[in-house]
């Protein structure tokens, strides 16, 4: 299930420093560098990254959103790794 988008999750926790908070952080952005290099070694490109299009799910693992396709149908890839 996704909660909310990165945008959403960066305005409720802006400025919090606590570990845990600190510890989620790390784990979106390792998590949203590992799927973009993922899909880039596949030759998918999306040209709209921003925190709107990144979805995190209950355990604030981003799921990249806003795909273009050929036929300009927008689509979700969520890749598990």
């Amino acid at each position: 299930m996704l909660n909310q988008n990165l945008r959403e999750w960066i305005e409720e926790h802006w400025g919090k420093v606590s570990a845990s908070v600190q510890e989620t952080k790390l784990r979106i952005l390792r998590g949203v560098f590992v799927k973009l290099t993922f899909l880039h070694s596949k030759r998918i490109l999306n040209r709209d990254i921003k925190p709107k299009n990144i979805l995190l799910n209950e355990h604030c693992q981003p799921v990249i959103t806003d795909f273009e396709t050929p036929e300009q149908t927008k689509v979700m890839i969520s890749v598990t790794l």
